[in-house]
């Protein structure tokens, strides 16, 4: 698998304010720009109750990602647990999109396809999400998931985050 300063295309020294070590990237992939969080689900009344259930847009795109290939090294189980978390960047390539909602669904295409087991903290310990450039035709993510042991703040801009 190669590096994750190489698939990103950066220089080793870049500081973005935290540390991924030279560590190595347990799964990569770039599928189709899914929906946003306010477009994954509608409210609908049934019975004097109210719900939530998918949008069509929400069930189209999961249908899909189900066509995704995954390698057999992850099919053999999952690489991110509890006794081995980890970390996942998310690199969105489009134009008019609202990056703050566009995690929900990334992440829970990892757990669906069985990559990770959960997307609660014990299992995700970091979600960095970055804009990249807007491609010509499709928009689309890239999802890198690499070991939670390889992220390190720097120590001397600790007391700005915590």
């Amino acid at each position: 698998m190669p590096h994750l300063w190489e698939v990103l295309n950066i220089k080793r020294d870049v500081d973005l304010r935290f540390t991924l070590l030279d560590c190595k990237i347990l799964f990569h992939c770039r599928i189709p720009l899914g929906p946003t969080t306010n477009k994954m689900y509608m409210p609908v009344a049934t019975r004097g109750k109210s719900r939530f259930v998918r949008t069509k847009e929400y069930k189209a795109w999961q249908q899909l990602t189900e066509l995704v290939p995954i390698s057999e090294s992850v099919r053999a189980g999952p690489i991110g647990s509890p006794e081995s978390p980890v970390g996942i960047m998310l690199v969105v390539h489009g134009h008019d999109i609202d990056i703050d909602n566009c995690a929900k669904a990334h992440i829970d295409f990892l757990v669906r396809r069985g990559i990770i087991t959960d997307d609660d903290i014990s299992v995700v310990k970091a979600v960095l999400v970055f804009a990249g450039s807007p491609l010509q035709r499709n928009q689309c993510i890239e999802i890198v998931v690499y070991p939670a042991s390889e992220f390190n703040w720097h120590d001397e801009q600790r007391k700005f985050i915590f």
